[in-house]
């Protein structure tokens, strides 16, 4: 996985990984420098209009209070930051 991550990286790519479904999971990722994820630990797959709700409100929450990847994030296939 860290050699996926670097490749990515020295490629001038953000790397995404995909299917975080724990916690575990998430902190191995942010530990190897991993920018987003996304997967079943943010959330299920929504609909698109809670989906626009959620980025209205939750999502400039987040990044006011300085937070990273969340637990209730907006959709499985949207991505989010990383944070240690």
């Amino acid at each position: 996985m860290h050699s996926v991550i670097d490749l990515g990286h020295n490629l001038g790519l953000r790397v995404v990984a995909e299917g975080v479904e724990t916690g575990a999971v998430l902190a191995h990722l942010s530990h190897r420098g991993c920018d987003l994820v996304q997967g079943y630990l943010l959330s299920r797959p929504v609909p698109l209009e809670r989906l626009a709700d959620w980025l209205a409100t939750e999502c400039t929450a987040e990044r006011g209070a300085g937070r990273g990847a969340s637990t209730a994030g907006p959709d499985a296939r949207t991505a989010v930051p990383v944070t240690a």
